[in-house]
């Protein structure tokens, strides 16, 4: 299942499968994980780890959240900061350190798939300032934007992706309408090219969607994905707050429990991975066919302009061969 997953992220994403895989591009994490996930083929740069624990592995997050990336940026050098604790939260003290302790890891992207609900905060909170030195320090930032559970109200996106400049992702999913459009013909319930994302985390179990979701692979032999496929912002993004989320993503993965069952989460962390993932792959593209770097100033703008407009909704979502056109031309010489 989790080829057939990442095969539909990425073709949702609509990135190149010629691209370059992340060569000679450093990708930092702030989560769960010390080291990296087990058994992952990985260019391992720095394993930092601030908070007062003795796992390398606090919870699964940080590893669902790391292959995710690594399925768009496999030659990637990454560096881990272990910042989130076993309860899932981080405080402002160990992500500050972890911070300062990133500027100095020469980083071309961080990834961000956890945040704090600061209400009323308009960029300056601890969390965003924070976040705001690696800004300065030339390295671009993508965030989860936080998600809006049934017994968890969001007034806001989360922060740090509320920060300007940092690239705030909330949640998609391209949903397979075959059967609704085709109520005549005999098709099966999912189609042969959707899945249905189960059994899925107690987490998520109030937050999917009804549909299948889309595999990218043709609903049957008879009917196409386009004219089925519908894109939808996921149920669980937070209210969009001072022009944030900056792009939405797929908001799923599918990870194997001890047991050997086969579980699917949701939620904008794993959408920030795939952003993340995308941009690495873009930029190792964009070096090694220009021999420039794309500054990290505007990667912000680039993918806000960039991404496609969805059927529902006036937020936009990933597009990596639009992102990919407009960062080799942000390098281009009439630049």
């Amino acid at each position: 299942m989790w080829e057939t997953v990442i095969s539909s992220i990425w073709d949702c994403v609509n990135l190149p499968r010629t691209i370059a895989t992340g060569e000679d591009i450093h990708i930092g994490f702030f989560d769960s994980v010390y080291r990296p996930p087990e058994n992952a083929a990985i260019t391992l740069g720095h394993t930092e780890s601030v908070i007062e624990s003795d796992s390398t592995e606090t919870n699964i997050h940080g590893a669902n959240v790391t292959t995710l990336a690594l399925a768009f940026a496999s030659e990637a050098t990454y560096s881990f900061y272990q910042v989130v604790n076993e309860s899932g939260r981080f405080g402002i003290s160990e992500f500050a350190e972890g911070i300062a302790r990133a500027i100095q890891h020469d980083l071309d992207l961080i990834n961000i798939s956890a945040g704090a609900h600061m209400k009323g905060c308009q960029g300056y909170c601890a969390f965003c300032s924070a976040v705001s030195r690696c800004l300065q320090a030339g390295i671009g930032v993508v965030a989860a934007a936080g998600n809006e559970f049934p017994d968890e109200q969001t007034e806001q996106v989360n922060c740090p992706a509320n920060r300007e400049g940092v690239i705030a992702v909330g949640g998609m999913i391209t949903e397979c309408h075959c059967i609704e459009n085709n109520p005549d013909a005999d098709i099966d319930d999912p189609p042969p090219g959707a899945f249905y994302p189960s059994p899925v985390t107690d987490e998520s179990a109030d937050v999917i969607h009804e549909h299948p979701i889309c595999g990218q692979a043709g609903c049957t032999t008879e009917f196409t994905c386009i004219g089925n496929q519908r894109d939808r912002p996921w149920v669980g993004n937070p209210t969009p707050t001072r022009g944030k989320p900056d792009v939405l993503a797929p908001c799923y993965t599918v990870y194997t429990t001890d047991d050997g069952t086969e579980l699917f989460t949701f939620g904008s962390s794993f959408a920030a991975p795939v952003v993340t993932g995308t941009l690495g792959a873009i930029l190792s593209e964009v070096a090694a066919e220009t021999g420039k770097t794309v500054p990290a100033e505007q990667l912000r703008s680039l993918v806000r302009d960039s991404a496609a407009m969805m059927d529902q909704g006036e937020l936009k979502t990933l597009d990596g061969t639009r992102l990919l056109n407009d960062c080799l031309a942000a390098v281009s010489p009439d630049n």
